[in-house]
């Protein structure tokens, strides 16, 4: 079943995940899902029918309520002019793994080959 109140349309059917979309004059939708316990599961934002967000990643995956993954969209495709696109945490809330893209399109910050820039920036494993 799906409610509609004022702004706000949510799924409540019982599946997992739980979704509330918020309509705007500036987002065409942000969507919220919950799990069934009602922790946060993931936040999107969108633009015109694409993701989209100017100030911060678009699309955020939470695990056990803190992010899991953060990918920053731009008129519908990946893209950070400053830094990572597409982030990835450890329970910790350290990064695990960053891919950096530019349009859409996959990059390296220093310019080098991405595979070689992805082996020279691994850690050795803990002694």
């Amino acid at each position: 079943m799906i409610q509609y109140t004022s702004s706000v349309v949510e799924n409540t059917t019982g599946a997992v995940p739980r979704t509330l979309c918020h309509r705007s004059a500036v987002f065409e939708a942000a969507t919220i899902d919950f799990m069934e316990d009602g922790i946060l599961s993931r936040r999107e934002w969108w633009v015109a029918g694409k993701k989209h967000r100017e100030d911060g990643p678009a699309v955020i995956f939470y695990r056990d309520g803190r992010p899991n993954n953060e990918e920053w969209w731009r008129d519908g495709k990946m893209h950070r002019d400053h830094g990572p696109a597409d982030t990835f945490y450890n329970e910790d809330g350290s990064v695990r793994h960053e891919v950096w893209v530019r349009n859409g399109r996959d990059y390296t910050p220093s310019g080098h080959d991405r595979l070689t820039w992805i082996a020279a920036s691994r850690q050795k494993p803990p002694e």
